[in-house]
């Protein structure tokens, strides 16, 4: 009865306990010194900060006992202005993740399992060390993207260390010390690897800016599913962003699928990735008509512009080829500029067509100043007969 008594009470307090740290403006740096965090940004009278609550708090009793390294804060914007302002805080509730004084965007869904899942990416070792080909191949299958190391400079490796702790939620990092895996990947026996479905190994130099540089922008393969998260990163890279609308169960949408990542393969102009037409098919309709698929479109974030043509083949030289006019502005993109926009790309292709048709495009030129001439006239005539008949009353 007694431990009855005990576990009934146990199961209370886990209930009832507050688990997710208060943060404040005072007491935030000294509080989050060490270790990890998940941050709550969040107001009080935000419905979304009020239903994630709860789970954060559920999250948060499973970390202290599973993932003590790991913990969750909570900031009240309302309240603490300087951590919200420090932060660039716009939009309740936003989540970050601090690591070692490092602070970057939370990338993880928002329930429990997703926060534990995150946990274990963002805790224990940060470097897996690789001894043979099979652990290569078990990781590879595991791990979209892989960065492996071999070096004998312990200042290498420390700094390797360092990146490896600030980015091991979002990235693999491996070390080895057997030359012939580094050889069968990159042709080298010592030095760093990006390997994915491409492979780079790194020429810089090892300072920690130029370094950090060069692992972030290879956190993603070349052609990589698209969801939220990697959207925003995708948005980060400040290029036109080509996506492949597939479903992927279906075998003729999986071989268009590796048409798309081939051209991506030789083309460092745009960002390429692919999404699950089952899970985003309003978003997908906003651009193509389903029954479309599968197929591409080019979007540009930074101008809210657009590119999509089902008539395209669907092969790899016609693709590239419609891809070639995107990056050359020879197709004018759908916006919400609407006619402003087409007139703007209509002035362009008439000039390119003056520059490389003299000949024919003179002869619209003198065909268009010929009808704003004749236009002219004919205003100018009308508002004469008009002040003669003024005249005349």
């Amino acid at each position: 009865m007694k431990t009855l008594i005990l576990i009934i009470f146990a199961i209370f307090a886990i209930g009832y306990s507050k688990n997710v740290v208060e943060l404040t403006d005072s007491n935030f740096d000294e509080v989050t010194r060490n270790g990890k965090w998940i941050l709550e940004f969040f107001a009080p009278w935000c419905p979304h900060c009020q239903s994630l609550e709860p789970v954060l708090e559920e999250a948060s009793v499973i970390l202290k006992a599973s993932f003590p390294e790991l913990k969750i804060g909570s900031i009240d914007c309302t309240v603490q202005k300087g951590l919200a302002e420090k932060y660039g805080i716009e939009a309740y509730p936003t989540l970050k993740f601090l690591s070692d004084g490092y602070i970057s965007d939370y990338q993880g869904g928002r329930q429990v399992k997703d926060f534990i899942n995150f946990a274990r990416r963002a805790t224990g070792p940060s470097i897996q060390k690789i001894e043979n080909e099979n652990q290569l191949l078990q990781l590879k299958r595991d791990n979209p993207v892989i960065f492996i190391l071999n070096t004998d400079n312990d200042e290498i490796l420390n700094l390797y260390t360092k990146l490896s702790r600030r980015y091991q939620h979002q990235m693999k990092f491996a070390t080895t010390s057997n030359k012939s895996i580094m050889k069968s990947i990159g042709n080298v026996e010592n030095g760093l690897i990006w390997y994915s479905d491409a492979i780079e190994v790194y020429k810089g130099d090892y300072d920690e800016v130029d370094l950090e540089k060069w692992i972030l922008e290879r956190q993603l393969p070349i052609f990589t599913e698209i969801n939220g998260i990697v959207w925003k990163t995708l948005e980060g890279k400040n290029k036109k962003i080509v996506v492949s609308a597939v479903k992927p169960e279906n075998e003729e949408h999986r071989k268009f699928n590796e048409i798309v990542k081939r051209i991506s393969l030789k083309n460092d102009k745009f960002v390429f990735g692919w999404i699950n037409a089952n899970d985003y098919s309003k978003f997908i309709s906003r651009f193509l008509e389903l029954s479309d698929l599968p197929h591409l479109f080019v979007i540009d974030p930074k101008n809210y512009a657009y590119w999509s043509n089902s008539s395209i083949p669907r092969n790899d030289a016609s693709i590239a080829k419609f891809l070639d006019e995107v990056d050359q502005n020879l197709i004018a993109p759908r916006t919400a500029g609407g006619i402003l926009n087409n007139l703007y790309y209509n002035i362009k292709e008439w000039t390119k067509m003056l520059i490389d048709n003299p000949i024919y495009g003179g002869l619209m030129l003198l065909a268009a100043v010929v009808i704003v001439i004749a236009f002219v006239a004919l205003i100018v005539t009308s508002s004469s007969e008009d002040g003669e008949k003024e005249k005349e009353e």
